[in-house]
């Protein structure tokens, strides 16, 4: 579960003076939005941006918000090694980056990171490894990032007895079901940005489905029940 007292908090103090969130998960998104009494704006610094910055105020904001999100973009040598998501947020969190202050990650023809402004200069000058490979980091533009066709996922399936959500972490895994508990049971397995401790928990379509070490998945529908009635379902996992 999320920290709801950090976000009670940060809505109180949005009662006395505006502030900017650092990035939120889906999860975090939803609890603000259910909140009627304050007026909550989200960055949309891309259409599909999934990780947001959000500005409370007490009332409403008629000119554009400031959000204070760098992109900064990436280059190493492609043919050698193949640099995926969570190489990227693996190698920032090693540098002592906390998860909060990294929106989104885009591996496409060209790669990117989002992260809180005060945060750009230090991953430049400190971040010249992923993966072994050497990486440069540069400050770009908007219109670099919309250059490029920003899919962070490729297409699999997986067959599974149930949505529970043990079932689908090892599928996916490629793990036995104990594992799969035993790595629910230690926090390592999120579920729309939010850790999920109890393995029987139901997943439904579209939530995601983050792992440690393994990434992250959509669960996008169900194509079809085997002759043992099992179902095949369709999911997104990040490249």
């Amino acid at each position: 579960m999320f920290n709801v007292d950090r976000l009670e908090n940060l809505v109180k103090n949005g009662l006395n003076k505006n502030l900017l969130t650092k990035f939120l998960s889906i999860e975090e998104q939803k609890y603000l939005q259910s909140i009627k009494y304050l007026k909550i704006y989200f960055s949309n610094t891309y259409p599909e941006e999934e990780r947001k910055r959000a500005y409370l105020a007490s009332e409403d904001i008629d000119e554009p918000i400031d959000f204070k999100i760098a992109i900064l973009e990436f280059f190493y040598p492609e043919g050698f090694v193949q640099i995926s998501h969570r190489d990227v947020l693996g190698a920032l969190v090693s540098l002592g980056i906390k998860r909060e202050v990294v929106g989104d990650i885009i591996i496409s023809s060209r790669n990117f990171i989002l992260v809180i402004e005060e945060m750009a200069d230090f991953i430049i000058n400190n971040l010249s490894m992923i993966k072994n490979s050497k990486v440069q980091f540069q400050k770009a533009t908007i219109d670099d990032l919309l250059t490029v066709e920003i899919n962070n996922y490729f297409e699999d399936q997986i067959i599974v007895s149930s949505l529970r959500l043990d079932n689908i972490v090892s599928e996916v895994s490629n793990i036995s079901r104990a594992k799969a508990c035993e790595m629910i049971n230690n926090q390592l397995v999120k579920v729309n940005g939010i850790i999920k401790t109890n393995p029987s928990g139901r997943i439904a379509y579209d939530d995601i489905i983050s792992i440690r070490g393994i990434g992250r998945i959509i669960i996008k529908g169900e194509l079809k029940k085997t002759k043992k009635d099992k179902t095949v379902l369709r999911i997104l996992k990040t490249k």
